[in-house]
């Protein structure tokens, strides 16, 4: 984990998409694809959750804590890094 200005550490979030992306581009980011997930790190899931609203829009399915994400259905990997401000 990375530490913040505040002391606090960000942590890592994973955000995916949905299926329509498999055929739609996505509005705000071309590279979405529901076989790939974004890598969030934010301090905590609020925080990532307003970074995905910033970057992507309503255009997103899932932000998954690090804890419970499984990368095995998303052949593509890693799209992107997504990174909050620290404050």
């Amino acid at each position: 984990m990375t530490p913040t200005l505040l002391g606090q550490e960000k942590r890592t979030f994973f955000l995916t998409f949905g299926a329509k992306y498999e055929i739609e581009t996505h509005p705000y980011f071309a590279e979405a694809s529901p076989h790939g997930w974004v890598t969030i790190r934010a301090r905590n899931y609020e925080e990532a959750r307003q970074i995905a609203f910033n970057r992507l829009g309503k255009y997103w399915c899932w932000i998954y804590e690090s804890s419970s994400f499984d990368s095995s259905p998303y052949p593509l990997g890693e799209l992107a890094v997504f990174e909050g401000d620290d404050d």
